[in-house]
């Protein structure tokens, strides 16, 4: 067993359990989807036909987003962690950049900072 310790956005201490091939694998669909958490963003929804998909989900310029990966099948454990810190690395997404250009023609400024993405008017 695994066990990833990080530390949260407010500087509070966290657990979480890495999920495993055998966890997902034992995974069963129910009455309503639900999901299996990795951590760090990364987490498999689990659908009521059986289906496991792979979700990244963040935040940019405050506003929740979510990356699909693809399903657990053809995108291994492995490499869904993989993309998810790529994408976590990657501070130029397409969608970023649209972003960041439509919210400076409107004035606001845009901070890279240790703590994440801070973002005001001018």
């Amino acid at each position: 067993m695994r066990i990833r310790l990080c530390i949260t956005e407010f500087d509070l201490f966290s657990i979480h359990m890495l999920l495993s091939d055998i966890q997902i694998k034992r995974a069963k669909p129910k009455d309503k989807p639900y999901t299996l958490n990795d951590g760090m963003g990364l987490s498999l929804l689990i659908d009521t036909t059986g289906s496991k998909g792979w979700r990244y989900r963040y935040r940019f310029a405050g506003k929740p987003k979510m990356i699909s990966f693809g399903v657990y099948g053809d995108v291994s454990l492995a490499q869904a962690r993989a993309k998810r810190d790529e994408a976590r690395k990657n501070k130029n997404w397409a969608e970023s950049d649209r972003l960041r250009d439509e919210l400076q023609a409107k004035g606001i400024v845009i901070e890279d900072t240790p703590q994440g993405t801070r973002w005001h008017r001018a």
